[in-house]
């Protein structure tokens, strides 16, 4: 069973990289699909406002930075579940500090496969010195798979 489902999902993959590249787009920079100056939340920040953020904003994680956009992790909504159901909600937050980014220059086949096959919703883009400079979603993606944008504000989705 865990080898059908392997090369299922490898026949996804697959799949995507032969649209991406068929409609030109495999070599796009993460430039062009970002959401820039994405809403971001700091490491002092209390379980209860991180889930206000996200309900506010609709979206489902954040990145975690410094004052000055440094990144330092991720939290999402599941995690908020977790961290709310077993604490307070006036806790701190704990974010992963374990997460993978991209560059401005790595190209959508690559952004593809990471999030296809590390089944992960974002990807914060960081510069050389790991700022947060912006994040892809897989709403990103998919808006410049299907050929249309979705950026209300350039607000991260």
């Amino acid at each position: 069973m865990d080898s059908d489902k392997k090369n299922l999902d490898q026949d996804g993959v697959d799949r995507i990289i032969e649209k991406a590249q068929a409609n030109n787009i495999g070599r796009i920079p993460a430039r062009e699909l970002m959401t820039r100056k994405p809403i971001t939340i700091l490491p002092k920040s209390t379980i209860s406002y991180a889930i206000e953020v996200l309900q506010n904003h609709r979206i489902s994680g954040l990145p975690v930075t410094t004052d000055d956009k440094k990144l330092l992790g991720l939290i999402s909504e599941y995690d908020l579940l977790l961290q709310a159901a077993k604490g307070e909600l006036t806790d701190l937050i704990k974010y992963r500090d374990k997460v993978l980014t991209v560059q401005e220059d790595t190209p959508l086949k690559e952004i593809l496969i990471t999030l296809y096959s590390k089944r992960i919703r974002r990807l914060p883009v960081v510069d050389k010195n790991n700022y947060l400079v912006g994040i892809v979603s897989r709403i990103d993606v998919l808006a410049k798979l299907s050929g249309k944008s979705h950026k209300k504000n350039d607000k991260q989705s």
